[in-house]
């Protein structure tokens, strides 16, 4: 019996799929441990803006803000909380633009978050260098409703010279807010409560008056909100724009400081 093998003469062809070998490329099992992604992932810092306060907790103490300019050529600023806060990103982006149609009017936008794309919370038109002007040239609005600006926000009828009180909505009870200076126009503590509510202070507004001094880290315009203020924060910092415009024309304005 012949039990030899007889080689066969028909060629043999070996074929593979290279993409189903890594691309193409075969690697030894140390490549493929060298080629492991080994990086640490990178954590995104926050954004976008913050919840609004029917969803967000109330802080239950004072929260110092700062106003922090975007930049010396910029007429932008954000209001940014302390770095040990829960929620380290901006509350509100304030930026002023002139109106292509009158020069000599400045628009005032306050939005929520740290950019001006966030959603609209109001604003106020004002201008400068034209006198005197109608009521309703100077407006401020606020959920989306517009109002005079002589109505919404005026002085107190305290008139002494160092002591200064400004009304914020007072034809509308549930938003009504009075702001005390005693120090008027010089800087101090300009403190917020509500008109039959004096003990309670919901925010105090500090301003500053500072020249640039070389080595001189300029001191920066804080607000510090109360967990009682909270749920009126944009009534009372679109309030403590105006109370700063005011105060600042005030002191800057000769004929205010021989009135007295």
């Amino acid at each position: 019996m012949d039990l030899s093998f007889h080689a066969s003469q028909d060629p043999v062809t070996l074929t593979w799929d290279p993409d189903a070998l890594d691309g193409g490329s075969i690697q030894s099992p140390d490549q493929h441990e060298d080629n492991r992604d080994t990086s640490t992932p990178v954590v995104a810092a926050p954004s976008g803006p913050p919840p609004s306060y029917s969803v967000a907790r109330i802080p239950d103490h004072p929260v110092t803000y700062t106003f922090s300019r975007l930049g010396n050529g910029t007429s932008a600023m954000i209001l940014v909380p302390p770095p040990s806060s829960p929620d380290t990103r901006p509350a509100y982006h304030i930026s002023v633009a002139q109106d292509p149609f009158m020069p000599a009017c400045f628009i005032t936008s306050m939005v929520r978050g740290g950019d001006q794309d966030g959603p609209s919370v109001g604003g106020f038109r004002t201008i400068t260098g034209i006198g005197p002007l109608q009521n309703n040239a100077e407006t401020v609005w606020i959920r989306d409703c517009e109002h005079p600006m002589r109505s919404i926000f005026s002085a107190g009828t305290n008139r002494k010279k160092e002591l200064r009180n400004f009304q914020w909505y007072s034809f509308n009870p549930k938003r009504s807010l009075v702001w005390s200076c005693p120090t008027w126009p010089q800087v101090g503590t300009f403190s917020c409560h509500r008109p039959a509510e004096a003990a309670k202070t919901l925010a105090q507004f500090s301003p500053v008056n500072q020249l640039i001094r070389r080595g001189v880290v300029p001191d920066e315009i804080k607000l510090t909100v109360m967990p009682i203020g909270h749920p009126m924060f944009d009534d009372i910092l679109l309030s403590a724009l105006l109370l700063e415009r005011h105060r600042l024309t005030d002191f800057y304005t000769i004929p205010y400081q021989r009135q007295f």
